[in-house]
C-alpha cells in the first residue's frame, strides 16, 4: 500500500532536505505542509520533488496534523518533521509495516539527541507517526496533539490494532540552542490549550514542566492541582495518563512541600512503583534518595538496572529524559555505591570504563582513593 510522507514547515531550509531525503525510495508522495517560510522552505520543496500546500499558521499543531491527513493521498502516512530523519536500517520495516492489514497506528521510535547525532547522548520514547488515512482518524490539542478519541478502541472497532514498531527516526531539536525558544513556544500553547479546554491532566503536566523548565515557578502551582487530581485514581492499577511519571517525580523531590499535597513520601513511591516501574527518570530518583539516606545496596541495585537500560533501552518509553542518567552518570554513581559496599573490584573497572569520559577526572580520583583503601587495608 501507498506512503505520504507528509511534513510540517517553516522557515526550515536547513533541516528540509535532510528530512525529506532519509525517504528516498519509501514514501510514494512526499508533502510539505508550509505555514507560512520567509526563507525559501517552499522553493526547495518543490525542488526536492515534493508537493507543497500551505496552511495558515493559527497557533495549533492538531489543526495542521489535521490539515496533513487531508491533503494526503495514500492509504497509509507518515509524519515527521523537519528535525527528524528515518535512520537508514529501517526503510524495509516501514515498507513492511504499510504492508499489514490489521494495524491502524503503528508507534515507532523517536531517538532524542541531546548531543550532536549520530554518537551523540540520547533517549528514545514512542511516537504516532505511522497512521492509515481515516475519516476518524485525527488530532487534537495546541501543542503535542492528541488523538480526538481512545485511538486503541477506534481500531479494535474497525477489527484493527495499535502496534509498536521497530521503526526509528532521529530528532535533534531538543539540542540546547534550540530548547529555549520551543519551550517559550510550547508555554503560550499549553496555556491556550488549557484555557479553551481546561482540567486536561496531560497538558496540565506538560504545562508545569515547561514553566519549571524556563525557571516560572507558576508550574509549582499547577502540579499542585495535578496531584490533587490524582487523589481520585490512587487506587487504581493504572495511571491515567503515562505523563503521570513527570507529576511523581516532581512530587518525590518535594520533601518539605509535600505536605501540600493529598499523598505522603511513602504513598508516592509505593505509587510510582505500582504506575511506573521502568522509568527511569523514577529510578533515578529512587538511587540519589536511597545514596542520601546512606542506603548503597539500595542505590546500587536501581543504578545496576539504570545500566542496563542504557544498554538495551528497555526504560518506559513514554517522554524524552536526560540519556545520562543511563550513562555515564549512572555508571559513576554505581562506581561510588560500590566502593561504599566494599566491592572495590568492580568499582575500579567502572572507573577505568569511564577514563574516556567526561567523568574522567572523578574516575582518576576515585581510582586514587581505591588505591588507598586498599594500601591502608594492606589488600594487593
Amino acid at each position: 500500500m501507498g506512503i505520504s510522507l507528509c511534513l510540517l514547515a517553516r522557515n526550515e531550509r536547513l533541516n528540509l532536505a535532510r528530512a525529506v531525503r532519509s525517504f528516498g525510495g519509501i514514501a510514494d508522495e512526499t508533502v510539505v505542509l508550509d505555514t507560512g517560510s520567509t526563507d525559501g522552505t517552499p522553493e526547495l520543496a518543490a525542488a526536492l520533488g515534493c508537493r507543497v500546500e500551505s496552511f495558515p499558521w493559527c497557533d495549533d499543531f492538531s489543526a495542521a496534523r489535521n490539515a496533513q491527513i487531508e491533503t494526503a493521498r495514500e492509504e497509509w502516512i507518515f509524519l515527521l518533521d523537519c528535525d527528524e530523519w528515518l535512520e537508514p536500517a529501517f526503510a524495509d520495516e516501514v515498507r513492511r509495516a504499510a504492508a499489514c492489514d490489521n494495524v491502524l497506528v503503528w508507534n515507532i521510535i523517536r531517538r532524542d539527541y541531546k548531543s550532536l547525532p549520530p554518537e551523540g547522548a540520547f533517549s528514545e520514547m514512542y511516537v504516532p507517526r505511522l497512521i492509515r488515512r481515516r475519516n476518524d482518524v485525527r488530532f487534537v490539542g495546541r501543542c503535542h496533539p492528541q488523538f480526538t478519541s481512545n485511538i486503541t478502541h477506534t481500531a479494535q472497532a474497525q477489527g484493527m490494532a495499535v502496534m509498536p514498531s521497530t521503526i526509528r527516526i532521529g530528532h535533534d531539536g531538543y539540542l540546547p540552542k534550540f530548547l529555549d525558544a520551543k519551550l517559550h513556544r510550547a508555554a503560550r500553547l499549553l496555556e491556550l490549550e488549557l484555557h479553551e479546554r481546561p482540567g486536561q491532566l496531560y497538558y496540565q503536566i506538560e504545562l508545569a514542566r515547561t514553566l519549571l523548565m524556563l525557571g516560572d515557578r507558576r508550574g509549582h502551582a499547577i502540579f499542585i492541582e495535578v496531584a490533587r487530581a490524582m487523589d481520585q485514581y490512587r487506587d487504581a492499577g493504572e495511571p491515567p495518563t503515562p505523563m503521570l511519571a513527570a507529576a511523581m517525580e516532581y512530587f518525590l523531590r518535594l520533601k518539605g512541600e509535600s505536605t501540600t499535597i493529598p499523598f505522603t513520601h511513602r504513598q508516592l513511591v509505593q505509587l510510582s512503583r505500582r504506575w511506573f516501574p521502568d522509568s527511569a527518570p523514577l529510578l533515578w530518583l529512587n538511587a540519589v534518595q536511597s545514596y542520601e539516606a546512606a542506603e548503597f545496596g539500595p542505590a546500587a541495585t536501581a543504578l545496576e538496572r539504570l545500566v542496563r537500560m542504557g544498554t538495551d533501552h528497555s526504560y518506559d518509553k513514554f517522554c524524552s529524559f536526560d540519556p545520562a542518567i543511563v550513562g555515564d552518570d549512572a555508571k559513576l554513581n554505581l562506581g561510588v555505591c560500590y566502593i561504599r559496599l566494599g566491592r572495590l573490584a568492580e568499582a575500579a573497572a567502572i572507573f577505568q570504563a569511564l577514563m574516556a569520559s567526561k567523568h574522567r577526572a572523578a574516575a582518576e580520583a576515585n581510582l586514587r582513593s581505591i588505591a588507598e583503601i586498599k594500601r591502608v587495608m594492606g589488600s594487593p
